[in-house]
């Protein structure tokens, strides 16, 4: 229920700051400022969009 209120843009995430958001703000940050109304989906995805992409820190060990 949560994953169709914000792929169509329903409830919280029908507002206009909210979906001009999307294009303006980091993945994880959006999630964390405007995804109060999915709260299991905001902990998934900030935990996901968390994480680093890149494994230059594990080679430089």
């Amino acid at each position: 229920m949560q994953m169709k209120s914000f792929r169509e843009a329903i409830g919280g995430f029908a507002e206009p700051f909210v979906i001009a958001g999307r294009e303006r703000v980091e993945g994880a940050n959006w999630w964390f400022n405007f995804g109060h109304t999915a709260p299991t989906l905001r902990k998934v995805a900030v935990k996901i969009l968390s994480q680093t992409s890149s494994s230059s820190g594990c080679e430089r060990n």
